[in-house]
């Protein structure tokens, strides 16, 4: 091979010698990423997988307890401890930030179990500020004892769209005398990127509807930010592939 010659610091040099070993390396690894495209993108899909984290999109359980609601059905043959007339079915909707989310729990503070409810736990539409259609059913933990810590999980694998209302909804199945608790702050704070918005309480069963804002329940949720979210998706349309590896080749070389 002939190289080409510069005049660089008083001595003439080879060009081509010079950066040779570089652009070897450079073709070697085009050469290489171009025919094993899909291991490439398998291993940019194991990284993103790798680095994505469950992250807290909102939460108050660090508030200041102010009390709980007591959930059951009516009639009852039993009244609720605190004096109420009438049991509760109980719901707390909450709204995303501007990202995409995998649903991975919600977090709830409750309790006070009696009689072995059948817990009614859902994740449900929001429709115009109401109440909406069910998404998922949420698997729960033992609400015996005092109110603590409880975890929701998704039953079907839910994606929360960016800027979206959910409601989770807490009963107890009806017909059936068994109750528990869903306990509320006392404050209207939060810490997170989303919002944690209306309340709603229920004396039928979840057929009917009442809404307030002040002193919502406990809730905490709990997501893997969207695939668009991660660096290896370098095009941004959701999906780690051959394409985000055309883009990174595209712009390979000297940053400017």
């Amino acid at each position: 091979m002939v190289g080409t010659s510069a005049f660089v610091d008083g001595r003439v040099r080879s060009t081509c010698r010079q950066n040779a070993p570089v652009k070897l390396l450079e073709v070697l690894i085009v050469i290489k990423a171009l025919s094993s495209r899909a291991i490439v993108a398998s291993a940019l899909l194991a990284l993103c997988n790798s680095i994505l984290q469950a992250d807290v999109v909102i939460t108050n359980l660090a508030e200041p307890f102010r009390a709980t609601t007591e959930i059951g059905n009516n009639p009852n043959p039993v009244s609720p401890p605190s004096g109420a007339t009438e049991w509760s079915w109980a719901a707390q909707s909450f709204t995303t930030d501007a990202m995409s989310y995998a649903l991975t729990r919600i977090d709830i503070i409750g309790g006070d179990s009696s009689a072995d409810p059948v817990i009614v736990a859902e994740l449900r539409s929001n429709n115009a500020g109401q109440i909406g259609v069910l998404i998922t059913a949420l698997t729960t933990s033992d609400f015996t004892g005092p109110p603590a810590a409880r975890t929701l999980t998704p039953v079907l694998a839910v994606t929360l769209d960016p800027s979206t209302t959910y409601w989770v909804v807490l009963g107890s199945e009806a017909p059936g005398d068994g109750t528990l608790g869903w306990s509320y702050a006392n404050s209207n704070n939060s810490v997170g990127t989303g919002v944690i918005a209306q309340y709603a309480d229920s004396q039928d069963s979840g057929m009917t509807w009442s809404y307030g804002t002040d002193l919502p329940f406990f809730i905490q949720v709990v997501a893997e930010p969207g695939l668009a979210a991660c660096g290896a998706d370098l095009n941004g349309d959701g999906v780690v592939n051959g394409a985000d590896l055309a883009q990174l080749l595209a712009t390979w070389g000297a940053c400017p």
